[in-house]
């Protein structure tokens, strides 16, 4: 197998999707060893991936996989994960899309078995309000072939995030920084719907239009997007 690529961007990309591993798994995004973070160069065909069979809190950057968009893998001594066409799918239909997160989070997979339609009920989920949160309608069954990759990528179409009923989700974003924002803004939202539905519902509604407004705020704002990653960085215990 060949050796890693080289160069000060990959190896900075290396540390991020490595970070932003460690994050979900210290967040509670871990599910044993499953779960994969994937990034790449904007407008590049090669693919960092987290590998099989580690969790997410023991990824280090020298453990990431290179694979093409086919899923054979360029360097790396691990196996790439089973699911890859859910990566390289994405980026093959997405090309502002640079990080792809696919993780089964405890309240997303309630969320996706209660079926309710998804609500912006805090600044957590109004970023979903600007991109959308869009419901995969396959199978539960895991995505193994580039055309079931295919078919999710339809689903999830323009948006940053797509709900995998009975199974977990996925997040599609232009960074590394921007996808964790949203993989733990989501859990957090579906979260605070749920809990408001066992209240007996959402009685204090944010209004649509001020919520894809507040959302695409957040979104644009990338230099709070980057300091929430720092901070993450630190909690972690891997510095900035």
């Amino acid at each position: 197998m060949s050796t890693m690529r080289g160069g000060q961007a990959v190896a900075d990309l290396r540390d991020k999707v490595a970070a932003c591993c460690q994050i979900l798994g210290m967040e509670g995004h871990g599910d044993m060893n499953l779960g994969h973070v994937s990034a790449r160069e904007a407008g590049q065909e090669v693919v960092l991936i987290k590998p099989s069979g580690l969790g997410f809190e023991e990824v280090r950057p020298e453990d990431l996989v290179e694979i093409d968009l086919e899923g054979r893998r360029i360097s790396g001594e691990a196996s790439p994960p089973g699911e890859w066409p859910i990566h390289t799918e994405i980026y093959r239909a997405r090309s502002d899309v640079n990080c792809v997160i696919h993780t089964h989070p405890l309240w997303g997979e309630v969320f996706g078995i209660v079926g309710i339609p998804f609500q912006p009920l805090n600044q957590d989920g109004v970023v979903f309000a600007a991109r959308g949160l869009r419901v995969y309608r396959g199978s539960p069954e895991l995505i193994t072939t580039r055309e079931q990759g295919a078919a999710m990528a339809a689903a999830l179409g323009d948006a940053n995030a797509l709900l995998l009923p009975n199974h977990g989700v996925v997040i599609a974003a232009s960074s590394v920084e921007e996808a964790l924002m949203l993989a733990l803004n989501l859990e957090k939202a579906m979260q605070v719907q749920l809990l408001a539905a066992a209240c007996g519902g959402a009685r204090n509604v944010i209004e649509p239009a001020v919520a894809a407004r507040m959302g695409q705020e957040l979104l644009n704002n990338k230099k709070r997007t980057e300091s929430i990653f720092a901070y993450y960085r630190r909690k972690a215990g891997g510095g900035e």
